[in-house]
């Protein structure tokens, strides 16, 4: 996900319902939530995609899923993960 205001940083986490949480992180904001990618039952892959992304967290930001990367580089990262998870 990708708040329109600040383009270039990414949220990348994992929700059961990405629609409610679009909205939910929307809320009654001035910008919108878009949504660039969803990779179903990939949930359990958040902490080696956080992993691999941490040099590109974005530091003050609330919470901790929030980086700085390209779209790019994100899915990169969650499709190392899930073959180092189909490794195991």
């Amino acid at each position: 996900m990708e708040n329109s205001r600040i383009p270039g940083e990414l949220k990348v986490g994992r929700s059961g319902d990405v629609a409610a949480r679009q909205r939910d992180l929307q809320g009654c904001q001035n910008f919108t939530v878009v949504v660039h990618a969803v990779f179903p039952k990939a949930g359990r892959l958040e902490r080696a995609v956080h992993e691999q992304l941490a040099d590109f967290r974005v530091q003050g930001a609330p919470g901790t899923e929030w980086f700085k990367a390209s779209l790019r580089k994100v899915v990169k990262a969650v499709l190392a993960a899930k073959e180092s998870a189909a490794l195991e």
